[in-house]
């Protein structure tokens, strides 16, 4: 019964994850795609370059400290990928 529970709360725990990490990036989707355009020059290898880096980032979302903006965060994250 208890095994239950703690699958409960962490599929909760990984739902709101997801979920707020949405909504940082819903804020900031646009800006991440012009620096990813401005860094490739190109719409293809800055879609790709988004896409790793919201992929890193997403992995490293529990450990968000704030201490930046989500959006200069993200794109410290890109800059590191390219």
């Amino acid at each position: 019964m208890l095994g239950k529970n703690i699958q409960g709360v962490m599929f909760m725990n990984l739902e709101q994850t997801a979920q707020s990490f949405e909504q940082a990036l819903s804020a900031c989707w646009e800006k991440l795609q012009l620096q990813a355009r401005m860094l490739t020059g190109n719409r293809q290898e800055a879609e790709d370059l988004v896409q790793e880096a919201l992929t890193k980032a997403y992995g490293a979302w529990p450990g968000f400290r704030g201490e930046a903006s989500f959006v200069t965060w993200v794109q410290r994250i890109m800059a590191n990928v390219y």
